[in-house]
């Protein structure tokens, strides 16, 4: 049975996420991606929208944790998760009903694909 000092392998606390970003390149999309430490890498992640949105231009989103079949070893990891959505002001990503991030959504110009690659070279 899980306790303090052994949590339950599909356990985290809200500073086990970092570096959320939620971006809108084009009034038709949106983006989100952040990282979340899980115990192991047999541990699949997920984001969801909530099922009651109080405010349209804030996105509450569900994240949620899936155990893979199979023996895997206890080494903390660092996976992303990510969703695309219409374009939204804010994003919330809650982990079960625990505010674990409030990212605010920014607008950024996108590129041509040879501006794109100009920049990678």
């Amino acid at each position: 049975m899980p306790d303090d000092k052994n949590p339950s392998p599909l356990s985290l606390k809200a500073t086990d996420t970092r570096d959320w970003y939620a971006w809108s390149p084009t009034p038709d999309e949106f983006h989100i991606i952040g990282e979340v430490q899980i115990p192991h890498p047999g541990i699949d992640l997920s984001l969801t929208p909530k099922s009651t949105q109080n405010d349209p231009s804030i996105l509450l989103l569900d994240l949620n944790l899936k155990q893979r079949d199979g023996a895997w070893p206890m080494v903390p990891t660092w996976k992303n998760a990510a969703l695309q959505k219409a374009p939204l002001t804010s994003v919330q990503v809650f982990y079960q009903g625990t505010k674990v991030a409030d990212i605010p959504v920014r607008t950024v110009a996108s590129t041509s694909g040879a501006e794109s690659a100009a920049a990678k070279s």
